[in-house]
């Protein structure tokens, strides 16, 4: 279809709008022209329709903009990932991950970070409690996203805010380990051959939709990454795989390897 039977269709009123859209440039226009050319190019009234409520829905606020600076730059893209997902795989060394925190660990956590500001704590819970009801929600619901989850040893050994916080805490690894599709493993530290010792944090989101590419997600003390190739995602999820075969059930882990009677107050 030419330039020409586009402007004689009359879909786009402006010469300058449908040359800068030819020319790859950003510009505004009304949702009726996005629907009006998906009608040109063949779309049915179904796919135009869809087609025009999401070029609305772009211009709407995201349901994390409401907790402002307690969203780090990057991050909304992962909460919105969290939310449309089919699977996710996560491996994290460090802490136990957010998605799996009480709030008294979270809480913790945002106190003794020398970065953090410490009034914008609040709203940070919110927002951390805001994306726990939502995902472990949408697991517990028929056909929810399978969820794999790995944390290093050390994760449940450090005391963040205390024992009695810990003790909680892992309290709440089972609980979760229990809900449909979801695996919640521990790397041991007693692993002699660890697959990937200088890995940090990753996330691997997978979706069933082909024109949805999966994603690799990584944060660093200043900021966060994504990828999406597939040379790039297809190398995460052989490390992930590997750390996964070196990995105990957590509730094997905590009922052998590191008995939670050890660490009550």
């Amino acid at each position: 279809m030419s330039t020409y039977d586009v402007e004689r269709s009359k879909c786009i009123n402006s010469r300058r709008t449908l040359a800068r859209i030819e020319n790859g440039q950003v510009t505004s226009m009304p949702y009726t022209v996005i629907g009006g050319l998906a009608r040109l190019y063949g779309a049915d009234t179904a796919l135009a329709s869809e087609l025009e409520r999401m070029y609305r829905a772009a211009d709407e606020p995201g349901w994390y903009e409401e907790y402002g600076q307690a969203v780090r730059e990057g991050f909304a893209t992962f909460a919105e990932a969290e939310q449309t997902a089919d699977r996710m795989c996560l491996y994290d060394p460090g802490v136990i991950t957010g998605l799996c925190q009480i709030d008294a660990y979270a809480s913790a956590l945002f106190l003794l970070h020398p970065l953090y500001d410490k009034t914008g704590v609040e709203p940070a819970r919110r927002f951390r409690k805001r994306r726990q009801r939502d995902y472990w929600g949408r697991v517990e619901r028929e056909g929810g996203p399978q969820t794999t989850i790995i944390l290093s040893e050390t994760t449940v050994r450090r005391p963040v805010g205390g024992v009695e916080v810990l003790a909680a805490q892992l309290g709440r690894l089972r609980e979760l380990a229990r809900l449909p599709g979801v695996d919640l493993r521990i790397l041991p530290l007693s692993v002699e051959d660890h697959p990937a010792p200088d890995a940090g944090s990753f996330t691997i989101f997978d979706f069933n939709d082909p024109l949805d590419p999966d994603i690799v997600y990584f944060e660093h003390l200043d900021g966060c990454r994504y990828v999406e190739t597939i040379a790039a995602v297809a190398a995460y999820r052989v490390v992930f795989d590997a750390l996964h075969d070196h990995a105990i059930a957590v509730e094997e882990f905590l009922g052998g390897h590191f008995p939670v009677a050890q660490i009550e107050p």
